[in-house]
């Protein structure tokens, strides 16, 4: 998957809760990203930080498994 993703400057000096990043993607990652919003009536922007915060979500508790299972 191709992105280009980069902060923006008036974002990096002030401390806000939402930030804004502008993110690239391929034509096939974008269509399956429109068909899978629409389906869910939601918005591209929104979906994307759903699924960016589940990943994340996922790998943190993956990392804390895998520190546990090392003790």
């Amino acid at each position: 998957m191709a992105s280009n993703a980069k902060l923006h400057t008036r974002d990096q000096l002030t401390q806000k809760k939402e930030q804004i990043m502008k993110i690239n993607f391929d034509s096939t990652t974008f269509q399956s990203l429109l068909h899978r919003a629409n389906a869910e009536g939601k918005s591209i922007p929104k979906l994307v930080n759903e699924l960016l915060t589940a990943v994340l979500t996922k790998e943190e508790t993956n990392d804390k498994t895998e520190i546990n299972t090392r003790s």
